[in-house]
């Protein structure tokens, strides 16, 4: 850190890596509120990261605000070992998409909603980062997806309905119509 004999804890230390830590220092180690600056080295280059948020006895502990050098910022919690995104949290990409909901260390898993750049939406149910599970896909359009998703794609019984009202239900193989439907058009 940048106080003399005052610690912050890292389970996995990295080549030349520093932390500086802008609040107050207990018993030789990080307590209370601050900031910690991580920089270290990565292919070559130095990478930073700022991580706001409390610290007890050298430890993040509680909700925390990280910024990323390439722009997004995500405010939650951490997993155990206080390295990924774990649990409730927000991330906003540095393109204008947010994701709201649950992580499992790192990834989106549990559920979420993301609202891309391009006005898309989905809610619904995440797998290892992946749409997985019951969710909505509305597009900037207007047209939506209701359904079963898997590893990303539709995948199962789900409903398209068009931006000028016609419902389409059928099943759904990797993202495409498969066999039969039901077509209704609207009035």
């Amino acid at each position: 850190t940048d106080k003399p004999n005052c610690q912050v804890w890292n389970p996995t230390l990295k080549t030349d890596e520093t932390a500086l830590w802008s609040g107050e220092c207990r018993n030789g180690k990080a307590h209370g509120e601050g900031v910690t600056t991580w920089k270290w080295r990565e292919d070559g280059e130095f990478v930073t990261r700022l991580v706001e948020g409390e610290r007890k006895d050298g430890r993040q502990v509680g909700k925390v605000k990280i910024k990323f050098e390439n722009g997004h910022t995500y405010f939650g919690s951490l997993n155990a070992n206080g390295l990924q995104h774990d649990g409730q949290g927000n991330l906003t990409y540095a393109n204008g998409e947010k994701y709201v909901g649950e992580f499992s260390n790192g990834v989106k898993h549990g559920q979420g909603n993301l609202t891309y750049a391009n006005g898309e939406k989905y809610v619904g149910e995440w797998k290892d980062n992946k749409r997985d599970g019951e969710g909505g896909l509305t597009l900037a359009s207007g047209t939506k997806y209701v359904g079963e998703w898997k590893n990303g794609k539709q995948d199962g019984k789900g409903t398209l309905t068009g931006a000028d009202g016609y419902k389409y239900v059928s099943e759904w193989i990797i993202g495409k119509q498969d066999g039969e439907g039901t077509l209704t058009w609207a009035n």
